[in-house]
Order: structure tokens, then C-alpha cells, then sequence
């Protein structure tokens, strides 16, 4: 009689392909279960990063950024060398793989995007309203995932 073991390494490979792909399917679900749980806490890293970036000190009165955006939101002229440091102020406080920009009624700041129009659908937002001498201003921060 002659021993034929086709049929059995053909069962050991079938059941080897199947355990294998048990052991993907479990680390991607694992892994969507984790960005989820990091998405939800996005929302938290925007607020918190918002307070930073507004309270960090520019130019060379050490002008706080949400002093700064308001002036400007006020006097509508926004000054090209300061808004640079406001970006830099936030490229230097903003966790890699974020992007961010702010919004402020008459100017748009950010590194990645030119136009408010031209922002991620998936987006994260924290406005700050600020009344100076009887006028709102708003400020928005955004952030999103690059």
C-alpha cells in the first residue's frame, strides 16, 4: 500500500491559513479599537492644545497669540511677520501626525491649507469668545489627523 500525504499536509496547511488569518483579523481590530479610543481623546488635545497655543507669548512685546488674534480680528490688518510666529508658536506645541489652523473673523492661519474652505470634513474645534470693549471676537482652532 502506498502512503499518500497529499490530503493531509493539504488539511495541516488549510488549518495553519486559518489560524493565521484568526491571528490578523485580531490584530486589526485591536488596532481599530485603539485609534478609536485615540480619536475620542482628540477632542480632549484640542482644547488643551488651543489653551497653550493662546497663551503663548509672540513678538517682541511678548504679546500673548489670543491677545495678538484679537487685536487684529479688531483692526482687520493682519501682520504677515507675527502670523508667522503664531504658526510657528503652534508647529512648535502640536503632537506629530496633527495639523492644526486658526480661524480668527478676518485671517486664517495654518501651515497645511490656505482657506477655511479647504479644511478636513474630520476635524476637531475649539473656539474661544472674547469680549474687547464691547465687541465679540471668536477664535477657532481646528485640528485634524495628517
Amino acid at each position: 500500500m502506498e502512503n499518500n500525504c497529499g490530503g493531509q499536509t493539504a488539511l495541516l496547511d488549510s488549518i495553519f491559513f486559518l489560524a493565521l488569518m484568526l491571528l490578523a483579523s485580531s490584530i486589526v481590530i485591536s488596532a481599530m479599537g485603539k485609534a478609536h479610543h485615540d480619536t475620542e481623546k482628540l477632542g480632549q488635545y484640542t482644547e488643551d492644545f488651543t489653551e497653550t497655543l493662546l497663551a503663548v507669548e509672540i513678538g517682541e512685546r511678548n504679546t500673548p497669540v489670543s491677545e495678538y488674534l484679537c487685536g487684529i480680528a479688531l483692526v482687520g490688518g493682519p501682520e504677515n511677520h507675527t502670523n508667522d510666529m503664531v504658526v510657528l508658536a503652534g508647529n512648535n506645541h502640536i503632537r506629530p501626525g496633527l495639523a492644526y489652523a486658526v480661524d480668527c473673523q478676518c485671517v486664517f492661519l495654518s501651515d497645511f491649507i490656505k482657506d477655511p474652505d479647504d479644511l478636513p470634513d474630520s476635524r476637531y474645534a475649539s473656539q474661544r469668545i472674547y469680549n474687547i470693549n464691547g465687541e465679540q471676537v471668536i477664535l477657532i482652532v481646528y485640528i485634524w489627523v495628517i
